[in-house]
């Protein structure tokens, strides 16, 4: 049955959403990270676009589905280029990501959708160096005393 095979997806989607965990939990260096999404057509025409603001208690998810009215099995993954830029305290990371769904031509045939995902993903750090610091500073004038 469809339904189920749509709900058995959605499940999945959303236990890896889940599995994901808390951005604070793998970069906690993390102040803000913004997204900036751009679904375009296989004509370069702009299907829809978001901007998504996030801070270090929300998912490190970034899987979004394909919002092509036939794809199938459809959706970008910019974890790998997000966790990357974060890693590297980098201040930005731009690029673009083929859909991995795929459609019904007119002859019946699967084809791949043939959609992208276009995205800026800019963040903000904390200065870790200057909590260190203050956390150093009042350790030693607590042993001055």
């Amino acid at each position: 049955m469809p339904s189920d095979e749509n709900q058995t997806k959605k499940a999945i989607f959303y236990m890896k959403a889940a599995a994901a965990g808390y951005l604070i939990d793998r970069y906690k260096h993390l102040k803000t990270l913004r997204l900036q999404l751009k679904y375009l057509d296989p004509g370069e025409n702009v299907l829809s676009s978001r901007d998504e603001s996030r801070g270090p208690y929300d998912s490190a998810f970034f899987e979004f589905p394909c919002p092509g009215s036939e794809c199938m099995e459809g959706g970008y993954d910019i974890t790998n280029p997000v966790a990357e830029m974060l890693l590297n305290y980098s201040p930005d990371s731009t690029g673009s990501v083929a859909c991995r769904g795929w459609h019904f031509n007119d002859e019946n045939y699967r084809e791949r959708c043939g959609s992208k995902l276009e995205y800026r993903v800019t963040a903000e750090y904390y200065d870790l160096t200057k909590k260190k610091t203050s956390w150093l500073r009042k350790l030693l004038n607590r042993n001055k005393r």
